[in-house]
C-alpha cells in the first residue's frame, strides 16, 4: 500500500503539486515503482524514487513514517505552516529513532 503525504495530504496542494507517497521498502515496491518508469534517486536510511510529478518514498518501518506522517500533519495545524516533505522525512527518522531506542 502507498500512503499520502505532502501537500495533497495536507490539503494544500496547488496546480503544480507533484504527488507525494510513502511506503514500506519491499522488493514489491521497488520494482513497482520501477516498472513505472520512477528513477532511484536517494538511498540511505530510506529509498527514493521519482517520476514525472511524482516522489514515493520507501521506508524500513512504515508505522513509524504513518506517525511521522501524523506528527507533521499536527504540527502543520498548531504552527499553522505548510510542513515540506523535507520536514515529514525528519518526523519519520525521528520516530525510528525513537523506535529503535525501545527496542532494546
Amino acid at each position: 500500500m502507498f500512503y499520502l503525504v505532502g501537500s495533497r495530504y495536507f490539503g494544500t496542494e496547488h496546480e503544480n503539486s507533484d504527488h507525494d507517497y510513502v511506503a514500506q521498502d519491499t522488493p514489491f515496491h521497488r520494482e513497482f515503482c520501477e516498472n513505472m518508469g520512477m528513477k532511484r534517486v536517494t538511498e540511505s536510511k530510506w529509498v527514493k524514487y521519482h517520476g514525472h510529478r511524482v516522489d514515493v518514498l520507501l521506508v524500513q518501518n512504515i508505522e513509524s513514517a504513518l506517525y511521522g506522517r501524523e506528527m507533521a500533519f499536527l504540527h502543520r495545524r498548531t504552527e499553522h505552516k505548510v510542513p515540506r516533505f523535507q520536514y515529514v522525512v525528519e518526523c519519520i527518522l525521528e520516530q525510528e529513532a525513537v523506535d529503535a531506542a525501545t527496542m532494546v
